[in-house]
């Protein structure tokens, strides 16, 4: 309703009129959609009657949608009404999808042998690829013609119903759209047919064989892969180790393939043998080898070894552990029993034996000389040789000389080889010369020449020479063995010496006695004292004699005893002597002087000990030889006997002595001996020591010697006094004296203060707050180790009353403690005053007195 008021003074009435509205309608559209790009165009239509209007957006053409002129996406159509028509405009979207592309794939083979012949069953995993370009969400279609006008029903038999096409088509399809068709080319193959290789075994290597068969192209391979993959390998290429390949012909489906495996067997080794082998010839050139010693080192221990005489290993050995040859080589292979590495050569040396021939070339002289001599010779054989004789003394000497009489034997050994030789010769002796002397005629009277005596002669080699000494001498001819007389002798005893053509001798001795002659000689000697001294004698002792003119004459072995008859001075040995009277008759006697064992003895100087710097000592811990008793000296004026061993000399001053012992015969032997002044002995305490009072402290004595027992001074607070390690806790400052001895009473002292400091602490709180929190809820004095108890502990308030008091409690007793309440009423917060006394571990009492503030 609308009212219309005139303005004043127009005298006029309001008036009003009626007017409807209607409200505005948005015409339905028809939905249409969605489309391929390539669908044909479609009407554009509203559901609402009576509405007319027009159309706008991509694609439109008057009332007409067209797919193709829109273009693949999401589109908006907006359909306007003509004016007059109370309606509003609308909209409505369209999607147009994008027709998926379909690719031309690569010709394919299909091979005519395989029944029935199919399209896909051997390609459509490369096909279908190709033409959909890997998108697993487009299927494939498939046609005869190229405008997709007749299908095909059956991929897979498409040649039951085309025997030979050469083209079909197909198309890719999303679901909702197609694309045109694409050409799919067929080839028609003839399939190769490869003959199969079957398993191969070689030695060493194998050389692969060209591919036989059927339809082959000329460019078949071996592969380590099925299909032609893995690595390829041509024929005529060596395969050294086993392996499994895929003898492979054409491509694609349309190919053939065999698998087969080569098995190689790597050849055994055969190492060389190294330096020929030899051995030593057993006649006519020819030696014996045992040539399976070297087995181990030709195999290396795997394999078989095979020996032959030639090359190419066709002529075996049949016993090569014994096998006859003269020099050449032979011929060793290694088998594995499937194969045989190729020949390694031997050279076999036969080495001659050393032919030994021995001669002599030094005759023995006499019977019990010598100086026979033997050469050695040795045939062709080439040395150097060792030579081993059965007489150990002769080895290594190939011509031995200075030998006596015997068989000698040696074996020859040529070093290099190894060969052996022998050969043994016998020396011989000359027979030993024996003979008889005897008095055949005394002389007739005293200084007669007419005595005689006889020789028997035998052994030795003739002529000989007689000569004799003595009483009187000369000499005489005898040409052969027998008996010799020799003549014009005076009395006296006679030595005589046979020397035979080759030089050799032999002695005998007689007496031509004269009448009445019985002089007589004993001698008795008297050893000398000492070993080594000329202190000894003779007393000689002559009786009988016939008497006559001219004294007795004493004919000594030492000339310079000569004259004497009983001489004195003498020195160890055998002296003998001829004693002569006037008369020409003479006696003989000897007598052996002996040294008494050689003296000798032992002896050591000891420490003087320290409590008697005097005091040392000398020790004879051994005395041999000469003649007991013995005696000794240190000071070379005055020997005192000594009874058993060790001695010992006391009383002796440091220093150097010239020990001197003398036996029953006053036989000196002496030697040096030093002995040492006492040690001097230091004792340390060390520094001299602070502490607290109640603090312990360690007290170690470090002395020059082994410590047997000390001496503490004083002894009070000391926890060992035992030994030189003790500990202390004095209640004062003290001086401690260590006094140390040895196991022989020698001393040493030190001495060291232990310096006390006196001072005492404890511990009182200033406040505390019995809240009941367990921190400082009690107010109590604080001692450490040094107290020994809580004498007193008052507490007064500020009026002077008493709250609190406890006697004698140990000062970490926790319930000594004031809680702050009294009467059992909690006291107030505020200033307190505290008596207490305090006792130490010495004894000592402390009185403090403070104020504490209880807080609440």
């Amino acid at each position: 309703t609308l009212t219309f008021t005139p303005n004043a003074g127009q005298c006029a009435n309001a008036n009003t009129m009626s007017i409807t509205v209607n409200a505005a309608t948005s015409p339905a559209l028809t939905p249409i959609g969605p489309f391929c790009v390539s669908a044909a165009p479609t009407a554009l239509n509203t559901t609402q009657s009576g509405i007319t209007g027009n159309w706008a957006g991509p694609g439109v053409a008057g009332n007409s949608f067209n797919p193709a002129t829109a273009g693949a996406g999401n589109h908006t159509l907006t359909f306007t009404p003509n004016a007059g028509q109370c309606a509003n405009a609308n909209t409505m979207s369209v999607t147009v999808n994008p027709n998926p592309t379909a690719n031309v794939p690569v010709p394919f083979e299909v091979c005519v042998l395989i029944v029935p012949p199919t399209l896909l069953s051997e390609n459509s995993a490369v096909v279908l690829n190709q033409i959909t370009g890997g998108n697993a969400g487009l299927t494939v279609n498939w046609f005869f013609d190229a405008a997709a006008t007749m299908p095909i029903p059956n991929i897979n038999n498409i040649f039951l119903a085309i025997p030979t096409p050469t083209t079909v088509y197909a198309t890719v399809s999303n679901g909702s759209c197609s694309s045109s068709t694409v050409p799919v080319g067929i080839l028609i193959s003839q399939p190769p047919v490869i003959n199969p290789p079957g398993a191969v075994s070689a030695c060493q290597s194998y050389t692969l064989p060209p591919i036989t068969g059927t339809n082959l192209m000329g460019s078949e391979a071996y592969y380590t892969g099925p299909n032609g993959t893995g690595t390829q390998f041509l024929p005529g290429q060596v395969i050294t180790s086993t392996i499994t390949l895929f003898a492979y012909a054409g491509s694609g489906i349309c190919a053939d393939q065999e698998q087969f495996t080569i098995t190689i067997t790597p050849l055994p080794t055969a190492n060389p043998p190294g330096a020929p082998l030899s051995t030593c010839d057993n006649g006519a050139g020819i030696g014996q080898f045992n040539l399976t010693n070297l087995n181990g080192i030709i195999s290396g221990g795997s394999g078989t070894v095979n020996w032959f005489s030639n090359a190419a290993g066709t002529i075996s050995i049949p016993n090569p552990g014994a096998y006859n040859s003269a020099s050449g080589t032979v011929y060793a292979t290694v088998s594995n029993g499937t194969c045989t590495s190729p020949a390694v050569p031997l050279g076999l040396q036969v080495n001659p034996l050393p032919v030994v021939n021995l001669t002599v070339t030094q005759a023995i002289s006499c019977s019990a000389s010598a100086n026979g001599a033997i050469s050695t010779s040795i045939g062709t054989a080439t040395g150097p040789f060792t030579f081993d004789w059965n007489i150990n003394a002769l080895d290594g000497q190939q011509n031995p000389a200075n030998l006596g009489p015997g068989t000698y034997s040696v074996v020859v050994t040529t070093t290099n080889t190894g060969c052996v030789g022998m050969g043994s010769i016998t020396l011989s002796a000359p027979t030993l010369i024996t003979l008889n002397c005897a008095q055949q005629n005394p002389v007739s009277s005293i200084g007669g020449t007419d005595g005689s005596a006889t020789v028997q002669v035998s052994g030795g080699t003739a002529a000989y020479s007689v000569a004799w000494s003595g009483a009187a001498s000369g000499s005489q001819n005898q040409p052969t063995a027998g008996t010799a007389t020799i003549t014009g002798l005076i009395a006296g005893t006679y030595n005589l010496l046979v020397t035979d053509a080759n030089g050799c001798t032999q002695t005998c001795s007689f007496t031509i006695t004269a009448p009445n002659c019985n002089l007589a000689a004993t001698a008795v000697g008297t050893n000398p004292g000492c070993n080594g001294a000329a202190s000894g004698s003779i007393a000689l002792t002559v009786t009988g004699g016939t008497g006559g003119t001219g004294a007795l004459t004493f004919d000594w072995n030492d000339n310079t005893l000569d004259g004497s008859e009983d001489p004195t001075g003498l020195s160890a040995g055998t002296y003998s002597v001829t004693v002569t009277d006037g008369a020409g008759c003479t006696a003989n006697a000897m007598v052996t002087l002996t040294d008494p064992a050689a003296l000798s003895f032992a002896a050591t100087g000891n420490v003087a000990n320290c409590l008697d710097p005097l005091n040392g000592s000398i020790s004879i811990t051994l005395a041999s030889g000469g003649t007991s008793p013995y005696e000794v000296s240190y000071n070379g004026l005055f020997f005192t006997g000594i009874g058993s061993l060790p001695a010992q000399i006391a009383g002796i001053a440091p220093g150097n002595y010239t020990v001197t012992l003398q036996d029953a015969n006053d036989c000196m032997v002496e030697t040096q001996v030093v002995v040492f002044a006492a040690p001097t002995y230091t004792l340390d305490l060390g520094p001299d020591l602070y502490v607290r009072i109640g603090d312990s402290v360690r007290l170690e004595g470090l002395a020059n010697f082994s410590i047997d027992s000390v001496v503490w001074t004083p002894t009070e607070f000391l926890t060992d006094v035992t030994g030189p390690v003790t500990f202390t806790r004095p209640l004062a400052s003290t001086a401690y004296q260590l006094i140390a001895f040895d196991e022989n009473g020698c001393r040493a002292e030190d001495a060291v203060w232990v310096f006390v400091e006196q001072r005492y602490e404890v511990f009182i709180p200033n406040t505390f707050s019995p809240n009941g929190d367990g921190i400082n809820d009690k107010f109590r004095v604080f001692g450490n180790d040094k107290v020994k108890m809580i004498r007193s502990l008052q507490i007064f308030d500020r009026w002077g009353g008493n709250v609190f008091g406890v006697t004698n409690v140990a000062p970490d007793d926790s319930e000594a403690g004031w809680n702050g309440s009294h009467r059992g009423q909690i006291a107030s917060a505020g200033v307190y005053l505290y008596l207490t006394e305090i006792e130490f571990f010495d004894d000592h009492v402390e009185t403090v007195v403070g104020e504490v503030t209880l807080v609440r």
